[in-house]
């Protein structure tokens, strides 16, 4: 009796197992899975088209530079009595894309507050932070500058919008050092013209 039992429970199992895997539950679940992807996808679909308003990437208006303006800084460096003296000065334009209408509104907006931040630093900065008659140097300290001023211009902005900077304008002037030496002409044994 006791194999009767067994021999029915096993009889029972393979009949479900048979049952589970007929045509008829597998077109089911390939339909079910379909719809599922189609949902998936509808989901993303409009998780994607609503992007929230004020989002960088979105394109309500076409690429367009926004420019601070042309800047002109004073640089100072040390002189021999470790006094800091103007030592040239470097003129500027700074651009950058936006794509987003609102940002460039608050660019225009706010466009002293940015100039005033991007001078400030500049004026902490020394002649040779900034230039150096090797081109390579010259090269890696321009882009020392550009990542400097591209956190102070993300500081200011909104949510810190990604952002890249461009020069239009990048021109440094030296003064010649017996024009900023503090010693006079007469003095330095300069002679007279």
């Amino acid at each position: 009796m006791a194999e009767d039992t067994e021999n029915k429970k096993t009889a029972t199992e393979t009949k479900s197992e048979n049952k589970l895997f007929t045509a008829k539950n597998i077109k089911l679940f390939i339909a079910m899975l379909m719809g599922f992807s189609l949902l998936i996808g509808f989901i993303l679909l409009v998780a994607l088209s609503n992007k929230d308003k004020s989002s960088f990437a979105r394109l309500d208006m076409p690429e367009k530079n926004f420019s601070f303006g042309t800047m002109t800084v004073g640089l100072q460096e040390q002189n021999r009595d470790f006094e800091n003296e103007l030592a040239g000065h470097i003129e500027l334009e700074i651009n950058i894309k936006v794509t987003d209408i609102q940002l460039f509104k608050y660019l225009e907006d706010n466009k002293a507050i940015f100039r005033d931040a991007i001078i400030s630093n500049i004026e902490e900065r020394a002649l040779s932070d900034l230039y150096d008659l090797n081109e390579q140097k010259r090269e890696r300290k321009m882009e020392k500058l550009r990542r400097a001023l591209r956190k102070v211009i993300a500081k200011n902005m909104p949510k810190g919008e990604l952002f890249k900077i461009y020069f239009s304008k990048y021109f440094i002037q030296k003064i010649p050092l017996y024009k900023r030496d503090s010693y006079s002409r007469e003095q330095a044994d300069v002679p007279k013209v």
